[in-house]
């Protein structure tokens, strides 16, 4: 940890930032806690730089000199750069809202215990964690209802993001909000 933290000013800004990651996924009395930041899993790695969002659950990283594209484990946004899809009711939404919380940013990749694991279509599949206040950000997409818990696959927090989600819908949140641009997402569940 030593090593990676680099001098009480990196462990006061750490521990600051976890404050700060706590106090945000508490900031209603109803929603589920965020899952906890794995920091003893990153104690040895570096942050990732954001290059770009690509939509609300897809973003490119800067790891070494290569661009790794990385699809967050356990969220489904709505749809808007499939080739064979329209964009879908909310889905700028969610790209907004991720671009909003990781543009210019940092981010820790954690795997679900499949050491790089990919999709169908070569995307590292991961939990983002954004540095240094360890908001996790997958969880807070379904959280904010800019996105649903895939809950095609089997992953670790499944359990965690359904609660979230129901919290979300509860809520009215993003895609559950009953007017706007996601008015329809019920039938489309």
């Amino acid at each position: 940890m030593r090593r990676f933290l680099g001098s009480g000013l990196g462990a006061a800004a750490l521990a600051g930032g976890l404050l700060v990651g706590l106090l945000v996924a508490g900031g209603q009395e109803d929603a589920p806690a965020l899952p906890t930041f794995p920091a003893a899993r990153l104690a040895d790695r570096p942050p990732d730089a954001v290059v770009r969002v690509v939509d609300g659950d897809t973003i490119i990283v800067r790891r070494g000199a290569q661009a790794v594209r990385v699809r967050l484990i356990g969220v489904d946004t709505p749809e808007t750069v499939h080739p064979r899809k329209p964009v879908e009711p909310y889905g700028r939404e969610a790209s907004v809202f991720l671009s909003n919380l990781l543009t210019g940013e940092r981010v820790w990749l954690v795997d679900d215990g499949d050491e790089a694991a990919a999709d169908r279509y070569g995307r590292l599949l991961a939990y983002v964690y954004r540095w240094p206040d360890a908001l996790f950000v997958n969880a807070e997409l379904v959280r904010q209802g800019y996105g649903r818990a895939y809950t095609r696959f089997r992953f670790r927090h499944r359990g965690r993001f359904q609660q979230l989600e129901r919290f979300a819908e509860a809520a009215g949140k993003g895609l559950w909000a009953s007017t706007g641009p996601a008015g329809d997402a019920r039938s489309r569940r």
